[in-house]
C-alpha cells in the first residue's frame, strides 16, 4: 500500500515526447471521477505501406501513414487508489491496466497532436533531428 501520494498525481513512461496540454487532460481526469486517464494518439505508422489489388498489382505506397488505432501514450493521472491495483512486480501496462479497464476505472484522453516515442535509436535520431532543426512540436 502508499504511504506517501494522498492526492491524484501524474505518471508517464518517460520514453515520448508530446504537445499534450497538461490543463486539458486533468480536466477531462477531473470530470469523470475515476481512477485512471491514460492519454491516447493514433500513432504514424514506422513504415511505408504498399497497396496492392488481389492479383499483386501496386496500386501506390503510403509513406509512414497515421494509423487508425490508438495507443497509450504514457502520460497518465491517476488516483491514490491506483495503488491497490499493484499487487506484484509487474509491468504497469499489464494487469493493473487490464484489471482498471474490466472493473471500468480508466477513461482515454484522446490527444491529436503531436506525440513519438524514443525506442530506438532510429527514433532519437529522428526527434534529435527536429530539435536540431528548430522544428520540435513538443517544445
Amino acid at each position: 500500500m502508499n504511504n506517501y501520494i494522498d492526492e491524484d498525481f501524474f505518471m508517464t513512461y518517460g520514453d515520448g515526447l508530446s504537445d499534450i496540454n497538461i490543463s486539458n487532460i486533468v480536466n477531462f481526469h477531473e470530470s469523470h471521477g475515476k481512477i485512471a486517464t491514460i492519454s491516447v494518439n493514433k500513432p504514424v505508422s514506422r513504415f511505408g505501406l504498399v497497396e496492392f489489388e488481389s492479383d499483386g498489382m501496386v496500386t501506390s505506397f503510403i509513406e509512414k501513414p497515421i494509423l487508425n488505432s490508438y495507443v497509450n501514450m504514457g502520460y497518465m493521472i491517476l488516483k491514490p487508489s491506483i495503488f491497490h491495483y499493484i499487487k506484484e512486480d509487474v509491468p504497469f501496462e499489464n494487469e493493473p491496466l487490464k484489471e482498471l479497464a474490466k472493473d471500468q476505472e480508466i477513461f482515454a484522453y484522446k490527444h491529436e497532436g503531436f506525440f513519438r516515442p524514443m525506442d530506438t535509436h532510429r527514433e532519437y535520431l529522428e526527434l534529435n533531428k527536429l530539435w536540431e532543426d528548430k522544428k520540435a512540436p513538443w517544445k
